[in-house]
């Protein structure tokens, strides 16, 4: 599970400003003298301006969500450049470049045996600032 958040970090991480920058762009608010039609939902009637509160909450709320995952990974990634900055590098080309772990030891001048033996340094950091 830690691998799994460690390598979906990048995209977490696009998908975020991606949605902070659809936020941007719908309005704050809307009168509704705006809109002279409704929307049907099916069973339930509802405004074009409480469709657009509905779509603002629920980007605020993925918003919220990813910010939730990506805080912790982003204190892990200040700590390893900080204290580990080979693992730092590690984390790099292996979870954002999508390096295989022996190009990645040979990128790093290890063999195969000791790029994975510092993966699982790195996995032992991250469950720390990771578990909840």
């Amino acid at each position: 599970m830690i691998e799994k958040r460690l390598k979906s970090y990048s995209f977490d991480r696009h998908r975020l400003q991606s949605l902070e920058d659809q936020l941007a762009t719908l309005p704050l608010l809307r009168s509704s003298s705006d809109f002279t039609e409704r929307i049907d939902t099916g069973g339930a009637v509802s405004s074009p301006v409480e469709a657009l509160v509905e779509k603002r909450e629920a980007i605020e709320a993925r918003i919220k969500e990813l910010r939730r995952r990506l805080i912790p990974v982003e204190h892990f990634l200040a700590f390893l450049a900080e204290a580990e900055p080979e693992l730092h590098i590690l984390f790099e080309r292996r979870y954002i470049r999508n390096v295989p772990w022996n190009l990645v030891g040979e990128e790093l001048g290890l063999s195969l045996r000791a790029a994975k033996k510092l993966r699982e340094k790195l996995l032992a950091i991250a469950f720390d600032f990771l578990s909840t």
